[in-house]
């Protein structure tokens, strides 16, 4: 999985996804590039998302692994993300969140992570984005 909104992209415009679910298993996985949910500039709204990520073997490289707000506007409304992973490599600007000059909004969107192992390192947030 590598490149730039590995699932949703907004690149300008508006994006909006309603009671939709995502879903990846994985033996082994390489990520590199920005989060599976990502807004370049524009706006993404997102109400009843789930995206759930099931990954035996998981290293990562990039920005946000699973929401990347570069610029823009991404509101998030009972939106679920849940990820299980194996041992788990990264090396990430934000984590699993980044939010960049943009603005991100999550109102009962809660992420469930569970990983075996893990090695981080990186820049755990950066910006000077608005999270709220």
């Amino acid at each position: 999985m590598n490149g730039i909104g590995q699932s949703f992209l907004v690149a300008g415009g508006v994006q909006v996804l309603t009671g939709c679910s995502l879903t990846y298993f994985n033996v082994a996985a390489l990520f590199s590039g920005t989060g599976e949910m990502t807004v370049l500039s524009g706006a993404q709204i997102a109400v009843g998302v789930s995206l759930l990520d099931v990954y035996a073997l998981l290293a990562s490289f990039g920005a946000g692994l699973d929401y990347c707000c570069c610029a823009g506007l991404m509101v998030h409304i009972g939106t679920a993300l849940n990820q299980y992973s194996g041992p788990f490599a990264s090396s990430m600007v934000g984590g699993y969140s980044f939010v960049g000059t943009g603005t991100y909004v999550g109102i009962g969107s809660p992420v469930v992570s569970s990983v075996t192992t893990i090695q981080e390192a990186g820049i755990v947030s950066i910006g000077r984005g608005e999270r709220a």
